[in-house]
């Protein structure tokens, strides 16, 4: 991982510049080597996989891409959302995939694996 950049961050000061609201966006860009990036969500503060939803996480995937507009950057097409470990049980796992329909587009983990995944 080279560099990390704040989505949410960006995305408050547009909206506060044009005096708009928010639009939502997944919550960091991680930019890797070769000019590629992937978008990441961290849903720390979900207690249960239940509340997540589908429509949700594909809208701020195609906003959040929308806002990288160089051609120079290519998006990895994994999209990656966040969980404390205590909530990323198993079974929560599987619920996700289920409600993603198993598409390898979109990944769950922890913070730590995340972390690990990256330093590879």
């Amino acid at each position: 991982m080279e560099q990390a950049i704040d989505l949410d961050g960006i995305q408050t000061r547009i909206a506060q510049r044009n005096h708009k609201n928010k639009i939502a966006s997944m919550d960091m860009l991680v930019c890797l080597a070769k000019k590629k990036y992937l978008l990441c969500d961290a849903k720390f503060n979900c207690s249960n996989v239940s509340n997540i939803s589908k429509k949700e996480i594909k809208d701020k995937v195609s906003y959040s891409r929308s806002l990288v507009l160089s051609e120079e950057f290519i998006p990895i097409n994994i999209s990656y959302l966040l969980f404390r470990e205590k909530v990323l049980t198993p079974t929560a796992y599987n619920k996700l995939k289920r409600l993603f329909d198993n598409r390898p587009s979109v990944e769950f983990c922890n913070a730590k694996a995340f972390f690990l995944l990256m330093k590879e």
